[in-house]
């Protein structure tokens, strides 16, 4: 039997927010973390 797996998309977080603090980070470890991403992105993006 095959176990239905829940897929339903119950929350978007809109563009240009920040999802750390949205996950229960403080603010000062959700920007942080937000840079980081950001540096990985264009770091990712030169890459290419």
């Amino acid at each position: 039997m095959i176990t239905k797996i829940d897929t339903e998309i119950r929350r978007v977080t809109p563009a240009g927010h920040n999802i750390s603090s949205e996950l229960g980070f403080t603010e000062q470890e959700a920007q942080q973390l937000h840079v980081t991403s950001l540096r990985e992105i264009e770091n990712t993006l030169q890459i290419k």
